[in-house]
């Protein structure tokens, strides 16, 4: 989900400060998010770095800048927060179902094996 809106605002940025395919550098951001730690990073400061060094130079700072703030700060420590408080609902209620699941399936097996 972070994942998602993390593609879903950068390519905003990008299309906001006019580079090409704002929508598939978007989605390559969002794909580049599964994996863990530095990817969305790398294509956005990717992005910017060659904005800024192509001429660019105001473009590449204000991509470079939206993306720390509203890439990178706000799903880690605004949106991402938020979802996990809602999923502390969520997922006791989804562990409690499936430990039933677990025991009510061990019940009838064993009856299964009285016959």
């Amino acid at each position: 989900m972070t994942g998602i809106m993390q593609g879903v605002l950068v390519g905003i940025g990008y299309w906001m400060t006019g580079l090409p395919e704002p929508s598939f550098f978007g989605a390559l951001t969002t794909v580049a998010s599964l994996v863990p730690g530095v990817a969305t990073v790398l294509v956005w400061l990717l992005i910017g770095v060659v904005r800024v060094l192509g001429g660019h130079s105001v473009a590449g700072l204000i991509e470079l800048i939206y993306s720390v703030l509203l890439v990178v700060i706000a799903p880690y420590y605004v949106i991402h927060p938020k979802l996990v408080e809602s999923w502390k609902v969520i997922v006791p209620l989804s562990c409690s179902l499936r430990s039933s699941a677990v025991y009510t399936s061990l019940w009838v097996g064993s009856l299964s094996r009285c016959r």
